[in-house]
């Protein structure tokens, strides 16, 4: 449980207090009413995302867990007991061959690679970087470097340069059309009823969501196989922004 968070207005405060204490009192679906109506009146908070999932975990839905948990990391990545609660809860999701994800060694380390810092953490430190490179650049001409050691300045800021972009990439990729399955589905090769089953998905896994046509989602999952679920069996982490994806 996490306690009241930042936003400081009456309504939401009040409301946070009485889902809490619903939480704390072992009322897990009116602490979740009350956690949802917090986000639906327009406030975020890690704090919220936290104590939702926490809820959806007493009532064992797995797949809403995840998916609060999800929204949590990309406000609270670092926090030690979300990301211990995550992970348990991830490993209860049932995967193609038991822990396939894991055979992906480089998709796990972008995943990992992605949760590091926030949102804002990343533009920040992008800004920052710029900064001192920026700054160095005009010393070196100031003092008149070598032009070897103006070389050596030039490889590190890029090497530098190169390393926040991946991070900041795979926390891109990471929370921009992933989607969290609220329950099991066939992903099937075509979007209809009586289509041809391609692979199987299970509640909690994630996807990536690639275009919607109708009722139904194209997917791809962690082996890069894709198929259409139907939309109603998915919800995307992203949670009230305004992501443009295909149709």
């Amino acid at each position: 449980m996490r306690g009241i968070p930042a936003f400081a207005v009456d309504g939401p405060e009040a409301l946070f207090a009485e889902a809490n204490r619903a939480y704390q009192e072992q009322r897990y679906q009116e602490a979740i009413e009350a956690y949802e109506n917090i986000l639906k009146s327009g406030f975020e908070s890690g704090a919220v995302y936290y104590n939702l999932g926490n809820a959806y975990f007493k009532r064992r839905e797995l797949g809403k867990t995840l998916l609060n948990y999800e929204r949590a990391l990309e406000f609270i990545p670092r926090d030690a007991d979300l990301r211990a609660n995550y992970d348990f809860a991830r490993s209860m999701a049932r995967d193609v061959n038991g822990n396939g994800r894991e055979d992906f060694f480089l998709a796990r380390f972008a995943e990992q690679a992605g949760l590091l810092f926030t949102r804002n953490e990343y533009a920040w430190a992008g800004l920052f970087f710029l900064g001192v490179l920026a700054a160095l650049h005009l010393m070196s001409i100031f003092l008149e470097w070598s032009k070897r050691s103006r070389q050596i300045l030039a490889g590190v800021g890029v090497f530098i340069l190169m390393c926040y972009g991946y991070l900041g990439g795979m926390h891109y990729q990471f929370f921009i059309h992933r989607a969290i399955l609220l329950g099991d589905a066939s992903a099937l090769f075509e979007p209809r009823e009586g289509a041809t089953t391609h692979f199987q998905v299970y509640e909690g896994n994630a996807v990536q969501l690639l275009k919607r046509q109708d009722q139904w989602s194209k997917v791809t999952r962690f082996d890069g196989k894709e198929g259409w679920v139907p939309f109603d069996c998915l919800e995307r982490v992203h949670f009230n922004r305004k992501i443009i994806i295909k149709k």
